[in-house]
Parts: C-alpha cells; structure tokens; sequence
C-alpha cells in the first residue's frame, strides 16, 4: 500500500464569501496493488475549518424566514489533469451546525475506493474545494471512477419571472463504469431588482405582505428559487426518469426592498442505477421552471 500527496486547489473567494477558511487543507492518494493491472485507490483530505459568521453577510438558510441553524456547505471534487473530473461533488463534512464551529475544528474525509488497471499517477490528479449556498447530492457522495462516458446534456429555461435567474456554470451527464448515470449541475442565481423579485413574491403563496405598499415600504419577504427538474430519455425519446430536486431554496429581501449584494449558489447530483431505469439513456435535458408551491 502507497500513500502519496496531491495537489489541493481551494476557492477561497467563494469561501470567503459564505464566511469559511480552510486552514492547511491537504489531500493524500492511497493506491493499493491487489494483482496484475488491478490496484484499489482512495483519496483523503485533512485540514482545519474555521468559520467567521461575521464574514456571512448574505444568507440563503433562510426557509420561508425561518432561519436555519446549519452552515452553507462545503463540496469536493477529485479532478485529473488528463482526464477532467474523476467524481461528481461530494459534502465535505455533513451539515455542520454554528455551534460546531465556534472553534476551529480538524477534519478528515475520504472517498469512496475504486478500482483502476493502472496506477494513478499522483501528478496528474488533484482535490477542488468550494463553499455553495445550496447543494443537493444524491447519497451526499458520488464513487470515482476512471471509466466515464459522457451524454448529450442541455438545460431548458422555462421560467417567466425575472426576480431570480439562473446561469449554468457546470452541467455534466456522464456514465460511470457501465453501472450508474451522474448528473451534475452548478450554477449561480442572478437576481433582479426589488421590484422584479417583489412581483414574484406576490405572484406566489408565500406573500403576506401589504399589495400597496411601495417597494420602500415593504416588510421582509421571500421569493423562492427556481424549480429544477433532471429529464432522462432515451434513443427514441422515452422519458426514463423526472427527477425534481427539493426547493427549499429561498431569496430574503430585507425590509424596505434591500436586496442581498450577491446571488446564492447551488450543487446538485443526481444519480440513477442504469438497472433501475426502462432503457439506455441517450440524453438529459435540466429543465429550470417557475417555482410551484
């Protein structure tokens, strides 16, 4: 067995943002040789998270104005150089509540193992590590792999309301090892002015506010985010699987139409075993909608 480091590479705006510091963040590759072209690998990060809530200034915890007591998350990924991303993202540390971090906190999180025919080569593999407003991973992990197959992949903006926009930063939909379908999305959420997300506010049920009142006048209210929903089809067309993420993914406008300086972010994985669907998928479409209460 062979233990060998690798490069970390850490978005330290995006920390910053959501109030985060990775303090001597570091990875290690773990490659055991069980026979001829058989070697069992695994990757682990350790370091020192630190959180400054005062750093925290726009918060997307918010459900419907009940705030909520846990951390933005934090994801990984294990990248090649050679190859491009060998997971989808996965949680590094689950839910982390405020008080866990009212001291610096050490931790250490592993992938999955998996198996490759040849031995990685440390030089060419790394960990990227982000902070994200909102993330929604299936199993809040995805296995590595060196055996992908990508598929057509678009996304279909249907919405009507201009308070909240959505701009794909990241989409893949690839095949891991013949076995499981991974659909990943990253995106940031552009928002619109007071009155554009305060005409969606009140186009929804989630408005108890006063219809009359001027944008100046206004009480906090919430808009909710967009709807995602992961359409899997087949050669011929054949819806396979309609996965519609949870939307607990609300936008707080503060008293007097202040809106928050940046747009929140999101992750999201969504993954199927290819055995549990009624044909080979041939295409994914993303489709982004109105909220629907």
């Amino acid at each position: 067995m062979k233990f060998v480091p690798i490069k970390v590479e850490v978005d330290e705006i995006s920390l910053s943002l959501l109030g985060w510091e990775a303090v001597n963040l570091q990875a290690r590759l773990m490659t055991e040789h069980l026979g001829p072209h058989s070697y069992l690998n695994m990757v682990t990060a350790a370091g020192e998270l630190r959180f400054h809530p005062d750093d925290w200034r726009d918060r997307y915890n918010a459900t419907n104005l009940s705030m909520s007591e846990y951390l933005p998350p934090l994801v990984w990924q294990l990248r090649s150089a050679a190859h491009g991303p060998l997971m989808s993202y996965q949680t590094l540390g689950l839910g982390r509540k405020a008080k866990e971090l009212r001291a610096p906190k050490m931790i250490s999180e592993s992938t999955d193992k998996w198996e490759s025919t040849v031995r990685p080569n440390p030089d060419d593999q790394s960990i990227w590590v982000t902070a994200m407003d909102w993330d929604e991973i299936d199993g809040w992990h995805s296995r590595p792999s060196s055996r992908w197959a990508d598929l057509p992949v678009e996304v279909l903006d249907q919405t009507t309301k201009r308070g909240i926009r959505t701009e794909t930063r990241e989409l893949t939909a690839r095949i891991r090892a013949n076995v499981d379908l991974e659909v990943s999305l990253r995106a940031q959420f552009a928002l619109g002015s007071a009155d554009e997300l305060l005409a969606a506010a009140i186009d929804s049920d989630d408005y108890f506010g006063d219809l009359s009142a001027p944008i100046a006048e206004q009480e906090d209210f919430v808009v909710q985010a967009p709807d995602v929903t992961v359409c899997t089809y087949d050669e011929v067309g054949f819806l396979l699987e309609n996965r519609t993420l949870s939307n607990y993914r609300w936008v707080t406008v503060h008293k007097g139409g202040s809106v928050p300086r940046r747009g929140p972010s999101l992750v999201a994985v969504v993954t199927a075993k290819l055995d549990d669907l009624a044909g080979a998928p041939a295409r994914v479409v993303v489709r982004v909608t109105d909220p629907v209460a």
